[in-house]
C-alpha cells in the first residue's frame, strides 16, 4: 500500500492571510483483499474523505517566509474486513513559505516532488 499526494508545497507569507493550504492524498490498494478498513491519521483539518482518498487543510498560523512546515499524512488498511494483513503507510508533506508570489513554482526550486 502506498500514499500518494502533494508532498512538497508551498505559499506565500502575504497569501496565508486569504487562503489556506490544501493538499489532496489517495491510497493505492493494489494486491489487498477486500473488504477493507482503513484508517487515516492526519497533522490538519479533514476537508473530505472517502476510503481511499483525503484532502486535508494544513495550519499555517504564524508561518514566516523563509520557514518550511512539515506535517504528516498515514494511512493504516487492514484487509478482509479485519482478519487478514494490517498494512501501515505514511508521507512527510513539507510546506515552503516565501516572500514570492504564490504563482513561482517550488518544484522549480527542489526539483519534481510527487508521491
Amino acid at each position: 500500500m502506498t500514499i500518494k499526494g502533494d508532498i512538497r508545497l508551498q505559499v506565500a507569507e502575504s497569501d496565508l492571510a486569504f487562503e489556506t493550504v490544501k493538499g489532496n492524498y489517495s491510497i493505492d490498494v493494489e494486491d489487498m483483499q477486500e473488504p477493507l478498513q482503513v484508517i487515516w491519521i492526519v497533522e490538519g483539518s479533514v476537508l473530505n474523505h472517502d476510503m481511499k482518498a483525503i484532502d486535508i487543510e494544513f495550519d499555517m498560523k504564524g508561518a514566516r517566509a523563509g520557514q518550511v512546515w512539515t506535517y504528516l499524512v498515514a494511512a493504516q488498511v487492514t484487509e478482509r474486513e479485519g482478519l487478514g494483513c494490517i498494512v501501515h503507510s505514511s508521507i512527510f508533506v513539507q510546506i515552503l513559505v516565501t516572500e514570492e508570489s504564490k504563482h513561482k513554482d517550488y518544484r522549480a526550486l527542489v526539483g519534481e516532488q510527487h508521491c
